[in-house]
């Protein structure tokens, strides 16, 4: 490894060796897959849609699984929906919020979502087979794995930056400068996609943090797995899902994020509270103006756009008239008067520069 990879490179594959082999002994460990099997059963009883196999415990070992058999037919068999009464993307919205749920509302979730594992019975309900591929998150894994959602969703580049260094993505010694501008171009570079897909989004992320240390945990990991494969099949029912949207609505329904007029309203706030300290300063800024006006210590120098004769001599007044009406607006969300000042001294100004106007053609 140190002679084929430079010292980033052996950081990430290091990692993701021993990753790779903590995954394939949980693996193997078949009462640790009974274990979970059972306790995402009871998590999903209450969604009459969802059917997970009931285990036998007497039976189980760390070599043996026994299970309720349960039959259904394979999830992307077309006639096994229709046979169901079924629709396709109602199937596939079942799938993304099943597995959404599992993730970050019960913190314990199957991670091999492919076709093979997940069949419909002819009632329409939804079979997940095989849980050896599964993890249970601590609590403060499921806020850190929600705030990545969130982030991604709302396509927040500071809030992904945090999310990513709290789950060990990043060193926290990282440069956050450097990493943020990374961030902002893959937010850019999703923003020109018609049609963004958590594949995209990740693919699109891994790509362009080659350049820093980094390691995917094995929890992350096999989230970023359930995202792309579990929307893989979404796909597969039905060509248009939108995984991103289900996601967000997900989001919104459980609490996680505001609704879209919520969050709106809550970035107009912030813009509010990040420009009235500027806002503050303009009454006392335009006392200042109005002084050195009325003083005669203003002057405003402009060069003209045509040195030919004939040019206009008092366009110095109009600039000023002009800058004095867009004060004027913005005093008028003011308790004082200050919009009345302004615009009487706009009038002053546009007064001026008529007169020096009409003396220049008298010349």
């Amino acid at each position: 490894m140190a002679t084929f990879a430079d010292e980033r490179q052996r950081y990430s594959l290091r990692n993701l060796a021993d990753d790779f082999e903590e995954i394939i002994l949980e693996e193997l460990d078949f009462a640790r897959e009974a274990s979970i099997m059972a306790e995402i059963g009871e998590n999903v009883a209450d969604d009459e849609r969802v059917r997970v196999p009931e285990t036998y415990d007497d039976l189980c070992s760390e070599q043996v699984v026994a299970m309720e058999y349960v039959e259904g037919r394979k999830i992307t068999d077309d006639d096994a929906l229709e046979a169901a009464g079924t629709d396709a993307t109602e199937m596939a919205t079942l799938v993304a919020r099943t597995y959404l749920r599992m993730g970050l509302v019960d913190g314990v979730f199957h991670a091999d979502p492919h076709p093979g594992n997940l069949a419909v019975t002819d009632t329409g309900q939804l079979v997940i087979y095989d849980y050896g591929m599964s993890q249970r998150l601590t609590a403060k894994e499921q806020d850190e794995i929600t705030d990545l959602y969130r982030t991604l969703v709302r396509r927040d580049v500071d809030g992904l930056l945090n999310a990513l260094i709290a789950l060990e993505v990043l060193d926290p010694g990282v440069d956050r400068v450097a990493v943020r501008r990374v961030l902002e171009l893959v937010i850019e570079n999703l923003e020109g996609e018609a049609d963004v897909t958590w594949r995209l989004i990740i693919t699109e992320l891994l790509s362009m943090l080659h350049d820093f240390p980094f390691r995917i945990p094995p929890n992350v990991m096999l989230l970023m797995r359930v995202g792309t494969v579990g929307e893989g099949v979404c796909r597969s029912l039905d060509p248009e899902f939108d995984f991103i949207s289900v996601t967000r609505s997900f989001l919104v329904d459980h609490g996680f994020i505001e609704s879209e007029l919520e969050t709106l309203f809550e970035d107009v706030k912030a813009d509010v509270r990040r420009s009235a300290p500027v806002l503050a300063g303009l009454p006392a800024r335009t006392d200042a103006v109005m002084g050195q006006l009325e003083r005669g210590e203003l002057v405003v120098r402009t060069d003209p756009v045509d040195s030919a004769p004939g040019g206009d001599p008092g366009v110095g007044y109009a600039v000023i008239a002009a800058g004095l009406v867009v004060a004027a607006g913005l005093f008028a969300f003011h308790e004082d008067p200050y919009e009345l000042v302004s615009l009487a001294a706009a009038v002053v100004a546009l007064v001026q520069y008529l007169r020096v106007r009409r003396a220049a053609r008298a010349r």
